[in-house]
C-alpha cells in the first residue's frame, strides 16, 4: 500500500513539473511589446500620386534661394483610433528635380540635377534611396505631433525631430537637415564646399 502511495506521488510530482514548464514556454514566447503594437495597429499605405516633397536650400548664406523636389518611393503609417503611433517611408532619389529654374532653360537646369545626383552630392546612382523611420510619437494636442525618427540619406543615419499637423486625409510636415551631417558636399575648395549652406528643408505633404 506505502508502494502504490509512493507511486502515485512520484506520477503527480511529474505532472506538475510538466505543466509548470508549459507555463514557463507560454510566458517565454508572449508576444513583445512592439509586435503587439503592429498587431493592433492598421496599416495604412500612402498616396504615392498626391503626396509630395519639396526641399529648400540657399547659396552664399542666404543671397540665393533654391529650390526643387523628390517623390515617395513608399510609405506608411500603422494607425490606431484614428492616431498615428508609426510610419516608415522610402525616397526615390533618382526623382531628384529642381523648380527654381524656367522649364524652357533646359541645358541649365540639366546640368543642375546632374550636379545634385553625382557623387559630390546625394550620389544617387550609389544610394537610390532615403528613408525616414519614426521612432517616437507624442501628440501635443489632437492634431499636433512631436515625432521623433530616423532620417537615412547616403547611407548615414541620424536622428531627427519635427512638429507635423495630423489632417483628416494624411499628414503635414517641416524638418530640416544639415547636409553636412549626410557628407552631402562638394570635395573640392573650402569655398566651393560651403558654397551652397548647410541647412536644407523640406516641405512634406504626405496623403492617404
Amino acid at each position: 500500500m506505502i508502494k502504490i502511495h509512493l507511486i502515485l506521488a512520484l506520477v503527480s510530482l511529474v505532472a506538475c513539473s510538466k505543466s509548470s514548464n508549459s507555463n514557463k514556454e507560454n510566458l517565454n514566447t508572449f508576444p513583445t511589446t512592439e509586435i503587439l503594437a503592429e498587431v493592433d495597429s492598421s496599416k495604412t499605405h500612402i498616396n504615392l500620386e498626391k503626396s509630395t516633397i519639396k526641399w529648400f536650400a540657399t547659396e552664399m548664406g542666404g543671397l540665393k534661394k533654391r529650390s526643387g523636389k523628390v517623390q515617395f518611393k513608399s510609405g506608411y503609417f500603422l494607425m490606431k483610433n484614428g492616431k498615428i503611433n508609426n510610419g516608415s517611408f522610402i525616397v526615390a532619389m533618382n526623382t531628384l528635380d529642381v523648380t527654381d529654374m524656367p522649364p524652357h532653360e533646359t541645358t541649365a537646369r540639366r546640368n543642375v540635377v546632374t550636379h545634385l545626383k553625382n557623387e559630390d552630392f546625394f550620389d544617387v546612382k550609389k544610394y537610390p534611396e532615403a528613408t525616414l523611420k519614426f521612432t517616437n510619437i507624442v501628440y501635443k494636442s489632437a492634431n499636433t505631433l512631436e515625432i521623433e525618427g530616423m532620417l537615412t540619406i547616403k547611407g548615414i543615419s541620424k536622428n531627427i525631430r519635427f512638429t507635423a499637423s495630423q489632417k483628416v486625409n494624411g499628414l503635414e510636415a517641416q524638418l530640416e537637415f544639415d547636409r553636412f551631417d549626410y557628407n552631402i558636399a562638394y570635395q573640392g575648395s573650402w569655398v566651393a564646399k560651403t558654397f551652397i549652406d548647410r541647412k536644407v528643408s523640406l516641405n512634406v505633404k504626405i496623403y492617404l
